[in-house]
């Protein structure tokens, strides 16, 4: 008779079968990962992997856990919002397996929309010219700029009353419509929102902000009179009056 010895199961792995493409913002993306035991696929696993992005800036979307049929995780319609290298790392939940990970690209997209950097500043002053001025950008879907071709950027009241003065249009620069030195301001108080539109681009509107009356400061001036007197401290019957 031997020794009684006790028999472990081997540690299970995952391996991405069908790893991320490098894709474009907001662009849909597939995976699969595998369940192996000893390098066989575990065809009998329905295990729960969940995948999440450990390196790299924003965020991933979409359904991201799921449970694995016949060994196989399948995952579609995932989406990642900034540009970047990324690495997404997938993790068995209900069995202890280490993580396993792999890196993809994500690209600008195209321009999609109009995003408001910088809004008039709230509280604002009637008639007086918005500092900072408005700043637009041109992005993608998932908020990253894009930097060509070149649009012209127009700015209005969108919300609110009164005449929105001072320079309203300009052509962007790298992606972005800076119109500092543009004078923009409300001739009204209140509440306001501006809006930003260029030719085939989703309009943009500014925070709320609110446009108060200017202060006025009013100088009181008080009448101030002094007695004439000789040497004596005698009244001489004069006065000068300030």
């Amino acid at each position: 008779r031997s020794a009684t010895f006790d028999i472990t199961a081997a540690p299970l792995t995952l391996t991405f079968t069908t790893k991320p493409a490098n894709t474009t913002s907001m662009a849909s993306l597939s995976t699969a990962v595998t369940i192996y035991m000893n390098g066989v696929k575990q065809t009998s696993a329905t295990s729960t992997i969940s995948l999440a992005m450990t390196s790299g800036t924003g965020t991933l979307t979409g359904t991201t856990t799921v449970n694995a049929v016949a060994g196989v995780a399948s995952f579609s319609g995932l989406k990642v919002n900034l540009a970047g290298t990324k690495v997404i790392t997938a993790t068995l939940l209900d069995v202890t397996a280490s993580p396993y990970s792999c890196t993809f690209t994500v690209t600008v997209g195209a321009a999609s929309k109009l995003v408001f950097a910088t809004s008039p500043p709230n509280p604002s002053i009637v008639g007086v010219a918005f500092n900072p001025q408005p700043v637009v950008q041109v992005t993608d879907l998932g908020g990253n700029i894009v930097t060509t071709p070149q649009y012209t950027v127009a700015i209005a009241l969108y919300s609110g009353t009164g005449t929105l003065g001072g320079t309203k249009s300009m052509k962007t620069t790298s992606g972005i419509a800076n119109f500092v030195g543009k004078g923009m301001s409300i001739s009204a108080t209140g509440n306001k929102v501006l809006r930003a539109t260029a030719t085939g681009l989703t309009a943009g509107e500014s925070s709320v902000f609110t446009v108060n009356a200017a202060r006025r400061l009013m100088a009181e001036t008080e009448a101030v009179e002094l007695e004439v007197v000789d040497n004596g401290s005698n009244g001489t019957d004069g006065f000068l009056s300030f």
